[in-house]
């Protein structure tokens, strides 16, 4: 599988400071979090204003267990994505009862602020648009300028063998009925993109 060429030195920094731009247009947040602990209290902080006993699901890369157990008042999930079939069904559906799912981000597309999600298949966009509030978690090495940049990295042999390519740009908000703006239907109500330093 080949991969992009992510922006490096004073190109990284724009692109990271164009991406925000653009979701924070779209009505989304980015935060730059030291480690995965901060991303812990982060999305904890997050489930926290939904209700008194939230639920949150985290993909197994973006969780760091010891950080999680200072908020054991929040139910969590660990999903290993793709899960193994007997515990599919379960995992479907802790996903669809949680109030934030915390989500690896594959890729940052500085141009288009958008999210790639590839690699966890059809569970990251499972995660990224089934949750009220998604938590995608890209590292600072992991942003290209322009999309054409990253389909150009991405390469025609790995793009013909990914089964999908989701792009996560914002929060959901639709007008299909009756021209009544209505947030949340076709995707999460918060998109929250946290950005770890590079590896």
């Amino acid at each position: 599988m080949t991969e992009p060429t992510a922006a490096t030195g004073p190109a990284a920094a724009d692109a990271l400071a164009r991406f925000r731009a653009a979701i924070v247009a779209y009505g989304g947040r980015v935060v730059e979090v030291p480690d995965l602990a901060a991303v812990a209290a982060y999305a904890a902080e997050r489930a926290r204003t939904r209700r008194p006993a939230p639920r949150v699901v985290v993909e197994r890369g973006a969780r760091d267990e010891a950080a999680w157990r200072a908020h054991a008042d929040v139910a969590q999930t660990i999903l290993s994505t793709p899960p193994e079939a007997a515990e599919a069904a379960a995992a479907r559906q802790a996903i669809i009862d949680s109030d934030v799912c915390v989500g690896l981000v594959d890729w940052a597309i500085a141009e288009t602020g958008q999210a790639v999600l590839y690699r966890s298949g059809e569970w990251g966009r499972l995660l990224a648009y089934l949750a009220p509030i998604y938590v995608g978690v890209v590292r600072a090495d992991r942003f290209v300028p322009t999309l054409a940049d990253f389909l150009d990295g991405l390469g025609a042999a790995t793009v013909a063998a990914t089964p999908a390519i989701t792009f996560v740009s914002g929060c959901s908000v639709s007008a299909d009925i009756e021209n009544i703006i209505t947030p949340g239907v076709h995707g999460p109500l918060e998109l929250h993109l946290l950005v770890l330093p590079s590896t």
